[in-house]
């Protein structure tokens, strides 16, 4: 099979406009962190312009858009924290 299929936690915003605190995302393999935020953009609109701008953590470290990704690995989506 060359695909992989990952559960990405959402938090604040994210976890907010979808309405839920996981979503699951099915990405051909290999199957990068820009890969991941593009495919959930698309496949979830509603979440908007906070894909794009969100951190990811892979395994509670935040890692770049390059980043591997793997099934099994803990995924998390952070966006941008704002306030005062």
């Amino acid at each position: 099979m060359n695909d992989t299929t990952l559960r990405i936690r959402l938090f604040a915003g994210l976890k907010d406009r979808l309405g839920r605190a996981e979503v699951d995302l099915t990405l051909p393999k290999p199957a990068h962190v820009r890969d991941l935020k593009a495919a959930l953009a698309a496949a979830h609109p509603e979440l908007g312009p906070l894909v794009q701008a969100a951190r990811v953590a892979v395994d509670q470290a935040f890692v770049g858009p390059e980043h591997l990704l793997a099934p099994g690995q803990e995924i998390a989506l952070i966006p941008p924290v704002s306030g005062g």
